[in-house]
C-alpha cells in the first residue's frame, strides 16, 4: 500500500466534482485515502468497511460510487473500483520505473477485470503511451489478465536496465574486501614481525651497552672505594681526648642521634630521655658539633653555679631547657670568700 496519497487541491475547481453532494465528496476523498485501494488506484472495495470508516450508510456508499461511475471518474465491476486518472503524473503516477517496483507486487492481488483494458486505453490517450514501463510494465499484463509476476518480471517486459540497489551495491564493496582483506592481513603481519625483529634487536644491543656499563661502573667503584681504604689506612688516628669533664676530640661526621647520648649523660636530670631526644633532634635546633659544645660548658657552669647544692626537681627537664635555649644563659661563677687569712 501507498505510505501517502496525493490530492491537488485544483480538484475543487474540477468540473466534476463539483457536481458531487456533499457526501459524495466525502466518500470520493474516503475512497482516495482508503487503505483497501492500491498503489495504482484499484482495489476491492466494500461498501460496509467505507461507510463504518466515515459514519455513513451502506446506502450512501453505493448512491456515491454509481455517481463517480455516471460521471467517468471511476471504472466499477462488481467490488473492483479503478479510479481513472489516479496515476496521471499531476496526481499519483510514478515518476520512474524504480518507483513503480516499489510498490507493484501489492497489485499482484488485483482480480482479473476487462475495465483494465478500459483504463489502458483512457491513459495511453491521456499520456499518448508515455512512459512505456508503465505501459508494458503494469497495464498491459493487468489488461491482458495476467497480474501475477508483475514484480518478478518487471524488467524483462520493459526492457529498462535495472538499477543496482544498495543490498548490490554493499554485496560487491564486501566480495572486493573480502579479496583486499587477507593482503592487507599478510602486509600488517610482516610488518609486525619486521618491527618486533628491529624491537629484539634493539633490546638486545640496549642490554650489552646496559651491561657494559654497569660493568665499568662497578670496576670504578671499587677502584674508589680501594683507593678511599688505603688512604684512611696511611692517615694515623687521632685518639680522641678528656678536658675538664667536656669531649675535646674531634666531632665531625656525627650525627645528632650520636650526641644525643653525650649530652643526655651530662645533663644533671635524667628524666623524659624521649622528650629530650625529639627536642634535641628537631631541625629549629640545628645541633651540631659545636653547638653540643657550648652546651657542655653551659651545664658544667650550671652545676657549678645555680644548680650546685639543690634539688633535681628544681633543675629544669632536659627538655625545656633545650627548648629554653639554656646554653645561652649567663652563669655566674661563684665569687671566692676573701678572708684576712687568705690576704696574709
Amino acid at each position: 500500500m501507498a505510505r501517502w496519497r496525493k490530492i491537488a487541491v485544483r480538484i475543487a475547481k474540477d468540473e466534476k466534482f463539483k457536481q458531487l453532494s456533499v457526501k459524495g465528496k466525502l466518500v470520493w476523498f474516503g475512497l482516495l485515502t482508503s487503505e483497501h485501494l492500491t498503489p495504482m488506484g484499484a482495489g476491492c472495495i466494500y461498501p460496509a468497511m467505507l461507510a463504518d470508516d466515515l459514519g455513513l450508510t451502506e446506502q450512501d456508499i453505493e448512491l456515491s460510487l454509481s455517481q463517480f461511475a455516471e460521471l467517468g471518474m471511476v471504472l466499477v465491476d462488481g467490488r473492483l473500483v479503478i479510479v481513472k486518472n489516479y496515476l496521471l503524473p499531476d496526481y499519483n503516477g510514478p515518476e520512474n520505473p524504480s518507483q513503480l517496483v516499489g510498490w507493484i507486487e501489492a497489485c499482484e492481488g488485483l482480480p482479473s477485470s476487462n475495465q483494465f483494458a478500459v483504463l489502458r486505453e483512457h491513459l495511453r490517450a491521456r499520456l499518448n503511451g508515455s512512459p512505456k514501463w508503465l505501459f508494458s510494465g503494469l497495464l498491459d499484463p493487468l489488461a491482458q489478465g495476467s497480474a501475477l509476476g508483475l514484480k518478478r518480471l518487471f524488467w524483462d517486459r520493459t526492457g529498462c536496465e535495472k538499477p543496482t540497489g544498495r543490498k548490490d551495491q554493499l554485496r560487491q564493496v564486501s566480495r572486493q574486501v573480502s579479496k583486499q582483506v587477507p593482503r592487507q592481513q599478510e602486509q600488517e603481519q610482516k610488518k609486525r614481525r619486521n618491527t618486533c625483529s628491529a624491537s629484539l634487536n634493539e633490546c638486545a644491543t640496549f642490554s650489552q651497552e646496559e651491561k657494559n656499563r654497569r660493568s665499568n661502573n662497578q670496576h670504578a667503584d671499587s677502584d674508589k672505594l680501594r683507593d678511599a681504604i688505603s688512604e684512611k689506612k696511611r692517615q694515623p688516628p687521632s685518639p680522641p681526648s678528656r678536658a675538664g669533664g667536656q669531649f675535646a676530640g674531634p666531632g665531625g661526621g656525627r650525627t645528632p642521634d650520636e650526641m644525643f647520648p653525650i649530652f643526655y649523660e651530662a645533663y644533671p636530670r635524667h628524666e623524659h630521655r624521649l622528650r629530650a631526644r625529639e627536642v634535641f633532634m628537631s631541625r629549629s635546633l640545628g645541633v651540631d658539633w659545636e653547638l653540643l659544645q657550648k652546651m657542655l660548658r653551659a651545664i658544667e657552669v650550671a652545676k657549678r653555679t645555680e644548680w650546685n647544692g639543690i634539688e633535681k626537681r628544681f633543675i629544669p627537664l632536659p627538655e625545656n631547657w633545650l627548648k629554653a635555649r639554656g646554653w645561652e644563659n649567663e652563669y655566674a661563677e661563684p665569687k671566692k670568700e676573701v678572708t684576712l687569712r687568705s690576704v696574709l
